[in-house]
Formats: C-alpha cells, structure tokens, sequence
C-alpha cells in the first residue's frame, strides 16, 4: 500500500509485539525482522543473502543456565541465533 507510511506500519508492529502477537527476530542488522509467535525456536541467519531459517534444539531448552546468570534475575527466554552462509550463497561465486 503506497500511502501507508513506514512509521504506521512499525508503530503497529510494536504493538503486535506488546500484546505478544508477534515476536522480533534478533539479528544484528540493523533491519528489523517479525514473526508469529509459534513452536519455540532459533534462528540460522546467512550473513550473504539475509535468508533466515528456523530450528529447534531441545538440548538448549532444557539445558539449565551457569549459577552466575541464573542468580541475575528471572530469565523470559533464552535464543539462539547462528550466523554463517547458506550453501545456495556458498555455491555462488562472489564478484
């Protein structure tokens, strides 16, 4: 839609987000990425062509923090996000 500015469309993000709808994808760019909130997940995210993808790792959800971080506070959630390059970029020579 051409005439919805970008501010409307963050704005309502961050209240889909809020009222926990939505969930924000930690990467380290700067671009900000959602997705419904569903089965409990991490991300692998390919540092070429941005693609991200979803897995699960039980180990992590059941593994139980070291005392020095479990003694901060109340943890809401533990994520883990993998970066490297995917094979359909590895397969493609870099100019």
């Amino acid at each position: 839609m051409p005439t919805i500015s970008l501010d409307t469309v963050y704005r309502t993000l961050a209240t889909f987000e809020s009222h926990r709808l939505i969930r924000k994808v930690d990467t380290v760019e700067s671009q900000a990425r959602y997705e419904a909130i569903g089965i409990r997940h991490h991300h692998l995210i390919c540092r070429r062509c941005k693609e991200i993808m979803d897995f699960q790792w039980q180990q992590i959800e059941e593994a139980a923090l070291p005392d020095e971080i479990s003694k901060w506070g109340r943890i809401d959630n533990k994520n883990v996000v993998v970066y490297g390059v995917c094979n359909s970029c590895l397969k493609k020579r870099r100019p």
